[in-house]
């Protein structure tokens, strides 16, 4: 998600927690067909991995940067004081 490439995942946790299927990757059945349908989504609808990578890549800007994983850890030190 980082580079701006969308993700693949068994729609498992934690995975179904940090992928919006659809948005910045695909969710798929943990089975070989269902996999295989999503490769082949991947594969040749290369407009939706485009934006699927784009939005990925802003989830992690928004949600996970240094500066926002920095302000959490320091809102949690405050409650523990």
């Amino acid at each position: 998600m980082a580079c701006g490439k969308p993700i693949l995942a068994f729609n498992i946790p934690p995975m179904n927690e940090i992928i919006d299927n659809g948005i910045s990757g695909l969710l798929t059945k943990p089975s070989a067909e269902s996999l295989t349908e999503a490769l082949r989504i991947i594969i040749e609808d290369t407009k939706a991995l485009r934006a699927m990578g784009l939005k990925a890549r802003n989830i992690v800007e928004t949600k996970y940067s240094w500066q926002v994983i920095l302000r959490k850890y320091l809102m949690l030190y405050d409650k523990l004081k």
